[in-house]
């Protein structure tokens, strides 16, 4: 990280500490009044939402900022991928145009989005009613928190000043906490069980849609004859007519970091009908193409080329 990093980051702190502050200072911790937090029928006037926006207007703005500064931070202002051909004719008609590149921005941003409102979904619906009304002021008789959480306290375990050691009172107070952390816990990790959960069924639906079934399989003869076999028709769809170049530079490496031998390396060259070195020309023997048995090839190698 250089000079930038350092001052975006101490930015980023510092404008962190403000609004804390900020949000701390106009602060109103009011009880919530009794006949609205424990009974469900009858008249209840909550005088706290008369002034909710003056309360909350500050923890808004603190937010707003909070939203800004990440995606300011987090913006990726260079291409990740790059998309082309070594070959230069077919060069301009390759790669994603504007249009192509805000939709695919749109359909991600969307995937992104119904798989937070899922895990939104999940915490309101199943996660936060599992532990209505267990909490310290209502089940133990806490009002330590009585002033943040707005609840009134009940009596408990733990009501007495003199009981707040006791063996009853630690034990409630262990109880409903350990609850509330399964669901902050879950709160926290069901983002990931919905992303995998989702990847592994619109992945399998676009790896089978874009013909994808057995890339990985290294039992399967690899055909690169030119235009009869499946892998070479494949090859240039992908990157064009110059894909040849790509497969030279492939097995080129493999044989650099000694993964197949020098003999090996010409026999995968050849399947391709180019020679290994690129500049030799090819004999009518070596230009006889037959399909790549990977199985025959060390397991790293054949991994590599399927």
């Amino acid at each position: 990280p250089g000079f930038k990093w350092f001052m975006e980051h101490l930015c980023n702190m510092a404008l962190s500490a403000f609004g804390g502050l900020l949000v701390y200072a106009t602060r109103s911790l009011e009880q919530k009044p009794w006949e609205c937090a424990q009974s469900d029928v009858g008249k209840c006037f909550d005088t706290r939402s008369s002034g909710l926006w003056g309360v909350l207007r500050f923890a808004l703005l603190y937010w707003t900022g909070r939203v800004v500064t990440f995606v300011s931070m987090n913006t990726q202002r260079g291409s990740i991928f790059l998309y082309g051909t070594p070959d230069r004719k077919a060069r301009k008609e390759s790669g994603r145009s504007r249009g192509d590149t805000c939709a695919l921005d749109a359909r991600v941003f969307a995937a992104w989005l119904c798989m937070l409102a899922l895990c939104v979904l999940v915490e309101v619906r199943l996660l936060l009613p599992a532990m209505k009304g267990l909490d310290w002021a209502t089940t133990c008789g806490a009002g330590a928190l009585g002033e943040i959480t707005g609840w009134p306290a009940q009596q408990g375990a733990c009501s007495d000043p003199e009981r707040a050691l006791s063996f009853g009172c630690a034990t409630c107070l262990s109880s409903v906490s350990a609850g509330w952390l399964l669901v902050l816990l879950g709160g926290m990790v069901d983002i990931y069980f919905v992303f995998y959960f989702a990847s592994a069924i619109v992945g399998s639906a676009m790896g089978h849609r874009r013909g994808l079934n057995d890339l990985k399989n290294t039992t399967l003869p690899v055909d690169l004859r030119e235009n009869q076999g499946r892998e070479a028709l494949s090859f240039e769809h992908a990157f064009g007519p110059g894909w040849k170049q790509i497969w030279r530079v492939m097995v080129r490496s493999l044989r650099q970091e000694s993964l197949v031998s020098p003999a090996q390396a010409a026999g995968l060259a050849q399947a391709a009908g180019i020679s290994i070195d690129g500049d030799a020309p090819l004999s009518h023997r070596d230009r006889r193409q037959k399909p790549i048995h990977l199985s025959r090839f060390p397991r790293l190698a054949a991994d590599r080329l399927c």
